[in-house]
């Protein structure tokens, strides 16, 4: 598209491709270094600075994965539903018994440890009591007797250790930005802390003669116009970190600097540690990062 002299939107020139854009930007930056240890209420949206391998299987033992009764695969029903007396009550963080007799059931409960020799859990919903009653109406009363059905394949319903993560398998990859369940794997191994990369800082100039800086915020000139331009780096930055600080230079002090392109304009913040640069023209309602 030609560019026209009346249209100050048109523009015929080569644009810049985002790839092209990305690239200039992480050759002129470098990753920051520096590692902070925080709580897991602390992790979420962090920088995970170091590989996190499993210190122990997930789950960490083998448990029911639904409310019910578990059988030894090999007592299991085949061609009609059996009663069975039902030997104990296992509660998700209780201990299993150490032992069940023969053709007994155990009524358990969901991530409840699988007793020693069971392997199979019946849904809660699938099986009838000794009365006739549907255990999915459990009033948690026991009963003497379980009449489970045939069909059911062995090992349903029962998580493996290890199912998820293996003890020792690379469970986060150092880099990794830290998610809501990222945070749940962590505290599953055990964890209290995690080591991530320091929040980046960021210093905002706003500059420009056109708004004045009140103790409420800015207010417009009544020659000038409302800045929008500084809320919306503002809000960008404090989407990827709480340590974003804005310092008002008034236009006139560093206007100067920037009347030769090949000028370069630096200043040293010993409170974000790192030199601010920029070597092209300001402009009012331009940041400078």
């Amino acid at each position: 598209m030609a560019q026209l002299s009346d249209d100050c939107f048109a523009f015929g020139g080569p644009m810049l491709s985002v790839d092209d854009a990305v690239a200039m930007i992480t050759s002129r930056v470098r990753a920051v270094e520096e590692i902070d240890t925080v709580t897991l209420t602390e992790a979420d949206g962090r920088t995970l600075a170091a590989d996190i391998v499993a210190p122990l299987p997930l789950p960490p033992f083998t448990n029911s994965a639904v409310d019910g009764y578990a059988l030894a695969s090999r007592e299991l029903p085949v061609t009609q539903a059996e009663a069975f007396p039902v030997a104990a009550r296992v509660r998700a963080g209780s201990a299993a018994p150490e032992q069940v007799a023969p053709r007994h059931a155990v009524r358990i409960f969901t991530g409840a440890p699988m007793p020693k020799g069971l392997d199979t859990v019946f849904m809660q919903e699938d099986v009838q009591l000794d009365a006739g009653q549907n255990a999915g109406q459990d009033t948690g009363q026991d009963t003497n007797h379980v009449v489970l059905p045939p069909g059911l394949k062995a090992g349903a319903n029962v998580r493996p250790a290890g199912e998820d993560i293996a003890a020792g398998e690379l469970a986060l990859r150092a880099g990794t930005r830290l998610r809501p369940q990222d945070v749940a794997l962590v505290a599953a191994f055990g964890l209290t802390t995690v080591a991530v990369r320091r929040r980046i800082r960021v210093a905002v100039f706003s500059t420009g003669e056109v708004n004045i800086m009140t103790t409420d915020g800015f207010i417009m000139r009544e020659d000038g116009f409302i800045t929008t331009g500084f809320h919306n780096i503002m809000a960008a930055f404090h989407h990827i970190t709480r340590e974003c600080g804005h310092i008002k230079v008034a236009f006139r002090h560093i206007t100067s600097a920037f009347l030769d392109n090949t000028q370069d304009f630096r200043f040293n913040m010993p409170e974000f540690g790192n030199i601010i640069r920029n070597d092209c023209h300001l402009t009012p309602e331009m940041a400078v990062l």
